[in-house]
C-alpha cells in the first residue's frame, strides 16, 4: 500500500482547507505511473485554468482506474471551471461514493471533496437564515400630520429575523438565470406599532459578455408591513455592468469595478394628504471600485469598497421631492492573530472578520418645504457609521456554516428645517447595538 501526498491550491474550492489530503493506491508499477502522470497533468492544466485539457488528461485515468476518488474529484473541479456546477456536484458525489466503497480509507480526501462540494452547489442552491437581538436607542416616530414626521428618542429592543434563499435552474460559462426569495420582520419588546415584516422575490440574469465584463439585469419586488399593516409596495429594475480587473501580485489592486442604474416604482400603502404622498419613481445610478490587499499571511486579503450614488426622487406630493448624494466606504478586514499569522484571533482555524461601513448622504430637496416655518427648501447631511465582527463557529460541509456577528451601527442627520414648536424636525441622532447568529446552507 502505497501513499501518495499532494499540494492542493488549484481553484477557488481549494484554498479554503490550505491543507494537503492524502489518497491510496495499489496497483501494479506502470499502471500506477500512468495513473500519477495523467493526475499531475489534470492537476497542473487545472491551475493553469484549462478545465478540458484536464478532462482528457482524467479519462485516461478512468480507463485504468475508475475506482480512484481522486478522479472524481478533480473532474468535478474541471467542471466547476466550465461552470458548470450542477455536473460538478455529481463528480463530486461520485467521489464520496468511491471513498465509501473503497471503506473510507482517507477522511481528509473525504472532507476536501465535501468542502468543494459545498461552494460548487452555493453556485446554483443557496440558504441563510438570521436571527438576532438589538437595542435600539431611537425606535419610534411621532406623527406630525400636516408638520411632519418627528423623532421621539423613544428607545426599545428588538428581535429581527431573515430567511432568504436563492436557486440557479440555469448556469453556463456564459449566462446564469437565478430566482430567489426572502422573509424577515422585526418584533418590539414595548412597542408594537413599529412592528415590521418584509416578503420579497427576485429574477436575476446574468450575462458573460468576455473574460473582463459581465452584464446583469435585476428585478426584485418588496411589500413590507407595519404592524401588520401594508405600508410600502417597491418594484425595481436593476441593469449593471461589471469589469473584473487583470489578477496582478502588487500589494494594493483593483478587483472589480460596477456601474449600475436603478429605477424603482414606490407605492406607499396608507392615506396620506396630497402634499405629503410619497409615492413616485426615482431614478439611481451608482458607481463602485473594489480593491484588494495582501494580509501577513499572504494565502488571507483584506478588501476595500469605494463608491458613490447619485438619485433623483419625484413623487406625486411636493414635500419628498429631492436629489441625493451618496458617498460611501467599506473595509472587510480578517483579524490575524500577531503572534502567528497563519491563524485568527479568539478561534485559530476559525475566521474572524471585520466589516467597517461609512456612508454620507447630502440630500436637496427640490420645493419648499411646508414644514419649515419660513417655507425654506429642506437640506439635509445623514452619517451613518457601522462595525460588524463576525466570527465563523461551525463549519460543516454537510450541515453548513454558523455565524455570529456582533453588529454596531450609529447614524445622524442634521437638518435645516425650523418649526414654531422645535428647533428642528429631523435632527436624528440613532444607535443600534446587538447580536445575530447566521446559518448558511
Amino acid at each position: 500500500m502505497k501513499t501518495i501526498q499532494r499540494q492542493l491550491g488549484i481553484m477557488f474550492i481549494l484554498p479554503i482547507l490550505g491543507m494537503m489530503p492524502t489518497a491510496t493506491h495499489a496497483q501494479e508499477p506502470e499502471k500506477t505511473t500512468s495513473v500519477l502522470q495523467s493526475i499531475d497533468a489534470a492537476e497542473k492544466s487545472l491551475r493553469s485554468q484549462q478545465p478540458r485539457e484536464a478532462l482528457r488528461a482524467l479519462d485516461v485515468v478512468e480507463s485504468l482506474e475508475p475506482q480512484n476518488p481522486w478522479l472524481w474529484y478533480y473532474r468535478g473541479a474541471a467542471y466547476a471551471q466550465l461552470h458548470n456546477p450542477h455536473r460538478a456536484v455529481d463528480m463530486f458525489d461520485t467521489g464520496l461514493q468511491k471513498l465509501h466503497e473503497l471503506g473510507d480509507p482517507d477522511p481528509t480526501l473525504a472532507k476536501l471533496i465535501s468542502h468543494a462540494r459545498r461552494e460548487t452547489r452555493r453556485q446554483f442552491f443557496f440558504l441563510s437564515w438570521q436571527l438576532g437581538l438589538a437595542h435600539d436607542s431611537n425606535a419610534t416616530y411621532e406623527g406630525g400630520g400636516q408638520t411632519g414626521d418627528f423623532i421621539s428618542g423613544t428607545s426599545d429592543n428588538v428581535v429581527a429575523s431573515t430567511l432568504r434563499m436563492e436557486y440557479a435552474p440555469t448556469v453556463t460559462a456564459t449566462e446564469k438565470f437565478t430566482i430567489g426569495a426572502r422573509a424577515g420582520g422585526s418584533l418590539h419588546f414595548r412597542i408594537e406599532e413599529f412592528d415590521y415584516q418584509q416578503y420579497g422575490g427576485f429574477f436575476k440574469y446574468d450575462r458573460t459578455l468576455s473574460d473582463r465584463w459581465k452584464l446583469t439585469l435585476l428585478y426584485d419586488y418588496d411589500i413590507d408591513y407595519l404592524e401588520r399593516q401594508s405600508f410600502l409596495s417597491n418594484h425595481t429594475l436593476s441593469p449593471s455592468l461589471t469589469y473584473y480587473w487583470p489578477q496582478t501580485h502588487n500589494h494594493w489592486r483593483p478587483t472589480e469595478t460596477t456601474f449600475e442604474y436603478r429605477l424603482e416604482f414606490r407605492d406607499f400603502l396608507f392615506p396620506i394628504s396630497k402634499a405629503l404622498d410619497r409615492d413616485g419613481i426615482a431614478h439611481t445610478a451608482s458607481f463602485t471600485q473594489r480593491f484588494s490587499f495582501p494580509l501577513a499571511d499572504e494565502s488571507k486579503s483584506g478588501s476595500l469598497t469605494l463608491g458613490y450614488q447619485f438619485a433623483s426622487i419625484a413623487t406625486q406630493g411636493t414635500e419628498f421631492d429631492r436629489l441625493t448624494h451618496d458617498f460611501l466606504i467599506g473595509l472587510e478586514l480578517p483579524l490575524l492573530d500577531w503572534r502567528d499569522p497563519k491563524k485568527y484571533l479568539v478561534i485559530p482555524d476559525k475566521a474572524l472578520t471585520a466589516h467597517i461601513n461609512a456612508q454620507w448622504q447630502i440630500a436637496d430637496y427640490r420645493e419648499s418645504s411646508i414644514i419649515d416655518r419660513d417655507g425654506d427648501e429642506r437640506h439635509d447631511l445623514i452619517t451613518a457609521m457601522g462595525v460588524v465582527l463576525s466570527q465563523l463557529l461551525v463549519d460543516d460541509p454537510n450541515d453548513g456554516e454558523l455565524f455570529l456577528h456582533l453588529i454596531f451601527n450609529w447614524s445622524d442627520s442634521e437638518s435645516n428645517v425650523r418649526t414654531s414648536d422645535r428647533s428642528s424636525p429631523f435632527t436624528y441622532d440613532k444607535t443600534v447595538a446587538g447580536f445575530q447568529i447566521q446559518w448558511r446552507f
